[in-house]
């Protein structure tokens, strides 16, 4: 990944990207991923944001601490970049913390469509956040039900 980015940005190949899918496989280690990708998208005036585990390893992986604070840093510089203009963020098979879906819902002012899967415990959080949401029309919340 770091090979791609350092091509990928000299030229910057991917300074009109609007839309990402990306796919997490769960070997690979997820704070180097997401460095990579954060430095990846820095320039791309990004309108669509997909990303999924491989498998439900990582969603496990991905609440405990160290991956939580990973994550969440991740989710601020995705959202402080982009937040302005996203429309979409979709996050399947992997869980995201309650501080990053708080940030994603009072600063993504155009989000249109919001996919998250979040622990059983947090459903009802999540009501008071999507207050500030006024151009959502599509929102998937699901839990993890390993965690019940």
């Amino acid at each position: 990944m770091d090979d791609f980015n350092h091509r990928a940005k000299h030229p910057p190949i991917l300074s009109s990207l609007t839309s990402i899918t990306l796919a997490i496989h769960p070997s690979r280690p997820l704070p180097a991923f997401l460095s990579a990708v954060s430095s990846l998208l820095s320039s791309s005036p990004l309108q669509n944001f997909d990303i999924y585990s491989n498998s439900t390893r990582l969603s496990e992986s991905s609440i405990s601490p160290s991956s939580s604070t990973t994550t969440d840093t991740f989710w601020s510089r995705l959202v402080e970049t982009h937040g302005q203009r996203l429309r979409r963020v979709s996050v399947h098979r992997m869980s995201v913390g309650m501080h990053a879906i708080e940030e994603i819902c009072k600063k993504c002012v155009k989000l249109e469509e919001f996919f998250v899967v979040v622990e059983p415990d947090s459903l009802v959080r999540i009501h008071s956040f999507e207050y500030a949401l006024v151009c959502l029309f599509l929102t998937h919340i699901s839990y993890n039900p390993r965690r019940i």
